[in-house]
């Protein structure tokens, strides 16, 4: 990635115009000090300025226009930290149902498959799988809906969840693909 930096200068000047554009647009009459910097006259040693201020980076820099940056640290994480993610326990209890897409199917073993998909919390939500399978692919329908003992208030937010799908023969090599909602099997209302 690269990363351009600009002086104060020209960075109001961006900020002018930009706010000139929006005020433009909603029908406000706009403006603009002719004499204030812009871009193009903004000292041009602004752009090639020390990534540390001259203030030695105490924050009291006597010069507007100096430009504070630290540098980009990109670091790798440590292979040891990253775990595979929680995995939801399939439930055949749920009420008010409905059929939910996934976005992804990763073999995990000779029968297994991770499917991701979106839920709600799982105080109040949870999922089932529905499985077909032909010689030449398994076909995995992912439902969701309201777990009976879910409180009567239930806070709408998505979060991502993972279910482990086992089919009933190995995969060798059968396409994984969605089983569509009409063929999903029926739903709890």
């Amino acid at each position: 990635m690269r990363i351009t930096r600009i002086g104060t200068a020209a960075a109001l000047a961006l900020a002018t115009a930009a706010l000139a554009a929006c005020a433009a647009q909603e029908g406000e009459p706009v403006e603009i000090d002719p004499a204030a910097p812009t871009s193009s006259t903004a000292d041009p040693s602004s752009s090639a300025s020390p990534a540390v201020p001259p203030d030695g980076g105490s924050g009291a820099a006597s010069d507007p226009d100096a430009v504070v940056s630290s540098p980009a640290v990109h670091t790798d994480p440590d292979p040891a930290a990253i775990t595979d993610p929680p995995l939801t326990d399939p439930r055949d209890d749920l009420v008010h149902e409905h059929w939910t897409e996934w976005q992804s199917a990763v073999p995990t073993g000779d029968s297994t498959v991770r499917v991701e998909y979106w839920n709600g919390t799982e105080t109040c939500y949870g999922a089932r799988a529905v499985v077909e399978e032909t010689d030449s692919e398994v076909r995995i329908a992912i439902v969701t809906g309201t777990l009976p003992e879910a409180p009567d208030a239930c806070i709408a937010i998505a979060k991502q969840d993972f279910m482990e799908v086992t089919t009933a023969a190995p995969l060798d090599g059968r396409e994984i693909t969605v089983l569509p909602e009409a063929e999903a099997g029926p739903l709890t209302p």
